[in-house]
């Protein structure tokens, strides 16, 4: 084949790609950090029915783009672990038009592995009737920061236990009954503990 045939041919071909219409692609999902810097090789997925569909990773501007999507509203997932993780639940392409999103990601570690050395203990200090009572003293051991042992308008108090230590002490306001707490922040244990602390009038 003579170089001009292989020229002709090539000129057809480019004629023939610049005629096809441009690729569509249902969404642009911009990607920021916390400070609205772009974070680029962030992984963003396509999720209907609890399957990912489609993944594509964020470029040097913090965009990816996802083409092609089905007609109904899907979700879109940004991050790399499921601690963190930005979902936009819902969200349904406009075509012809690109639907552009736009997520705030900061990545955070689970620790799945990692044990803390004490345990955060949440008290929801409230009434019988569900209702939070407010200004109500932990009394006991071990002791915390100050102003921590009282609760909040939200009936909570947050105590610190170090791991193979037992929170000890009671719960008092004026006009209610004592109430008892006892918790152990085990060795191996969950390391965030809630609890609800039901306090009665006399």
């Amino acid at each position: 084949m003579t170089l001009a045939r292989w020229i002709g041919i090539l000129t057809i071909c480019a004629l023939a790609a610049s005629a096809a219409e441009p690729t569509y692609c249902a969404y642009e999902v911009k990607v920021s950090g916390a400070s609205g810097a772009p974070l680029a090789k962030i992984p963003v997925g396509m999720v209907q029915r609890e399957s990912q569909i489609a993944s594509a990773w964020t470029d040097t501007q913090g965009m990816a783009r996802l083409c092609d999507a089905p007609l109904h509203p899907v979700d879109i997932v940004i991050g790399m672990s499921r601690c963190g993780l930005v979902v936009v639940r819902n969200v349904k392409p406009a075509w012809p038009k690109t639907r552009q999103v736009f997520a705030i990601y900061v990545e955070t570690p689970c620790n799945e592995f990692v044990f803390a050395d004490h345990c955060q203990i949440l008290l929801r200090v409230q009434d019988e009737d569900g209702q939070p009572v407010a200004g109500a003293r932990f009394d006991g051991i071990p002791a915390d920061k100050p102003n921590s042992h009282v609760s909040d308008t939200f009936g909570r108090i947050f105590r610190t236990v170090k791991r193979g230590e037992r929170l000890n002490g009671q719960i008092i306001r004026d006009g209610w009954e004592p109430t008892l707490v006892s918790e152990a922040c085990l060795p191996l244990g969950d390391q965030d503990l809630e609890r609800k602390v039901i306090m009665r009038k006399p």
